[in-house]
């Protein structure tokens, strides 16, 4: 055989993978097709995908007593594959869920995280081989999907010769595109509102300008053409519909545009496509879109949705069961959620386990929880973790329970919050500059929710400060009063006009004490006892 000859007949990576399993090598060819598409979220959970039947084919199959981390546990257990194929696995599940919540993880780079997965996928392939076919040993072959698959090709395909494989991934890319650039913009015609939602639920408005309103046009236009072979194209072309029919499709009315948004989402939830059963199990839940509420039905979209390890259908059965009272369901749901990298699951798992819905003990199971949700981004996460780390057995200053207050704060800025955290500077006797100033903002947020009680605690507690100059440093002395709780004090008001004072509970005078006009209140709110509690 000469050498040409032997180049031409040396496999493709799709080939390869396919020898091995036809069902692997269809997975693999949709995370290499989301990946040149630019949707490089989508293409991680593909390879996540890809991993699980590779745990199939070696006889560790997933199920709901197995998980899939506990799975590659399992193989490295059984002592009969080398230590860096679980390394390799693990990473491919990391990524994978940070693939699933890709929202939660706004600093990580998607694209070169995808290229790092496809390069540990390839080595896995290359020491799991000889176990996958018979003792045979890995063949040549080229890295040419990704070339076949590069949207020039797709789009002549879409275009020229009605492929709908190729007309649904060049309207991913095309939508894909348009959703990155409206992420990044406020700016655009108003009368073409969208709305985007995110992965972890959240639904931000924005305005198509030319280019975004363009590319989606025609990317709506290839998902009508491709929905009735390819179930999530009908899915997509549904989303669409629901977001953006007002000005997609002037002819009709928004409710039908309703109508047949959600036609097109329950089609392909019956032809078993995983982000189509969360979406109208969550709409039939929920009654969105004009539907009715039909629990039942909504129940089973979402159980199959979960089956194929839909992450957001899991979080949901959890919510639902846990406002049900079925706890036990819903922890097994939480954490199912949590295995595939649910930062909102794990906060709500540590949660859970703070207020004892769920018994958990272990400190250092929370901690980690915590600290997981707080690093993917989880906003409320990071108030229960600095409340967790307050609270701490050893009562200590935490360092880090300050950042958590102020990024928690930053997001959500909240009166209630602002004093919680300024008492615990002040407790700890730390910042007091960022403790005083905190105090301010309490009493301007305070003021404007309505809360005249705290409102009024802060501006007191302020009253009462300390401050003078020590060697050309501000020094602060914070009054006892400070560091009492909310429930605890009586505000009145000050025969000043501009000044409050604080009456502790309780406020009896004690027995046999006796107390002039001017002497300062036994309360201790520092008042002379004829301005305080002799009224």
């Amino acid at each position: 055989m000469n050498k040409k000859k032997a180049e031409t007949t040396i496999p493709s990576d799709y080939d390869l993978i396919n020898s091995v399993s036809e069902e692997l090598g269809a997975t693999y060819k949709r995370a290499v097709s989301m990946y040149v598409t630019d949707c490089f979220s989508d293409s991680l959970v593909h390879y996540r995908s890809c991993l699980s039947i590779l745990l199939k084919l070696l006889g560790f199959e997933i199920s709901k007593e197995k998980s899939l981390i506990e799975l590659i546990d399992c193989l490295n257990d059984s002592k009969k594959f080398v230590l860096m194929i679980a390394k390799l696995m693990h990473e491919i599940r990391k990524a994978g869920n940070k693939g699933s919540h890709a929202e939660e993880y706004t600093d990580e780079n998607y694209q070169a995280l995808c290229k790092k997965t496809n390069s540990n996928f390839f080595q896995l392939i290359t020491l799991l081989y000889p176990s996958l076919c018979s003792g045979s040993e890995l063949p040549d072959f080229d890295f040419s999907l990704e070339q076949e698959l590069n949207i020039y090709a797709l789009s002549s395909k879409a275009l020229f010769e009605g492929d709908s494989v190729a007309q649904y991934l060049t309207a991913k890319k095309l939508y894909s595109n348009a959703q990155h650039r409206l992420l990044n913009t406020y700016m655009g015609h108003a009368s073409k509102e969208t709305i985007i939602e995110l992965e972890n639920g959240e639904r931000v408005t924005r305005y198509h300008d030319q280019k975004t309103a363009v590319d989606t046009a025609i990317a709506v236009q290839l998902f009508d053409a491709s929905q009735y072979y390819i179930p999530e194209a009908s899915y997509e072309y549904g989303k669409l519909l629901l977001t953006d029919g007002h000005w997609l499709n002037l002819h009709s009315t928004e409710k039908l545009n309703h109508e047949y948004g959600v036609g097109r989402i329950h089609f392909a939830a019956l032809h078993d496509a995983p982000d189509a059963l969360y979406l109208y199990g969550f709409i039939k839940l929920h009654g969105l879109y004009g539907q009715e509420i039909d629990v039942e039905y909504a129940l089973e979209c979402l159980e199959a949705a979960a089956e194929l390890n839909q992450p957001k259908a899991i979080f949901e059965l959890a919510e639902y069961y846990f406002k049900q009272n079925n706890l036990e369901c819903a922890r097994d749901h939480y954490l199912s959620a949590v295995q595939l990298g649910s930062p909102k699951a794990q906060y709500k798992l540590a949660k859970c386990y703070m207020d004892d819905s769920f018994a958990c003990e272990n400190r250092v199971v929370i901690s980690e929880l915590l600290e997981e949700a707080t690093n993917a981004g989880v906003t409320e996460a990071k108030l229960l973790r600095a409340r967790f780390l307050a609270d701490g057995t050893s009562h200590q200053f935490d360092p880090i329970v300050p950042n958590l207050y102020e990024e928690y704060i930053n997001t959500v800025p909240s009166a209630d919050i602002m004093f919680e955290y300024a008492q615990y500077l002040i407790s700890h006797d730390e910042s007091s500059d960022v403790a005083m100033y905190m105090l301010h903002n309490v009493i301007n947020y305070a003021g404007e929710e309505g809360n005249k009680k705290l409102e009024g605690f802060a501006a007191f507690i302020i009253s009462k400060t300390k401050l003078w100059n020590e060697s050309g440093k501000l020094e602060i002395q914070f009054p006892p009063e400070a560091l009492l709780t909310l429930e605890n004090v009586v505000l009145k008001k000050s025969t000043s006009q501009h000044r409050s004072h604080v009456q502790t509970n309780p406020t009896t005078l004690p027995p046999g004490k006796k107390i002039g006009r001017n002497d300062q209140c036994y309360c201790g709110s520092g008042e002379k006892y004829k301005n305080c509690c002799l009224h």
